[in-house]
């Protein structure tokens, strides 16, 4: 069964799925140099590397057996294992999720050049859209995009309740 790794860079916080880890992805017993670990200042400075590392084979007929994740932070002596899961879906997202969030510091602070480029690239997409409706069509448009923006404006409340805490 193949292997793979992947270099974290970022672990979102709020997402349930694989999309909740972001890296480069490297191909397991690859050399790699150190200097390779951290290819951008984008990434931690203390690199951590999620595998995985294939199956545990405990499955027969139609039980699936359990794939395992592990999670690794590099150390002046080496990897050293943080911690690891065993899952047959995704169930191990969110245990390892909470262990690269301790590992990196809690999630990632507030990127307000990002996130003005992407208000920006959405609002100039908006603009290209738009610009084929009729006036009717447009109000129309809007309002479903307003409450789409809202159901994701509630969607994205921190669990402090404050919608711009840093």
């Amino acid at each position: 069964m193949p292997t793979l790794a992947l270099l974290l860079r970022r672990v979102h916080p709020d997402r349930l799925s694989v999309r909740t880890f972001e890296g480069q992805y490297l191909k397991c017993g690859s050399k790699v140099e150190r200097s390779e670990l951290r290819p951008d200042p984008s990434y931690p400075e203390t690199p951590l590397l999620l595998e995985f590392a294939g199956s545990d084979r405990s499955g027969h007929g139609h039980n699936l057996s359990n794939s395992i994740y592990i999670l690794w932070r590099l150390t002046d002596h080496g990897w050293v294992e943080v911690g690891r899961a065993l899952a047959t879906g995704a169930d191990w997202v969110p245990q390892i999720r909470f262990l690269a969030l301790r590992e990196l510091g809690g999630p990632p602070p507030a990127d307000p050049q990002l996130a003005s480029q992407t208000a920006r690239q959405l609002v100039r997409r908006l603009d290209e859209e738009f610009r084929t409706l009729s006036a009717a069509d447009r109000q129309i448009a809007l309002g479903m995009v307003y409450e789409q923006v809202a159901a994701r404006m509630v969607e994205s409340v921190p669990e402090n309740g404050h919608i711009l805490s840093q």
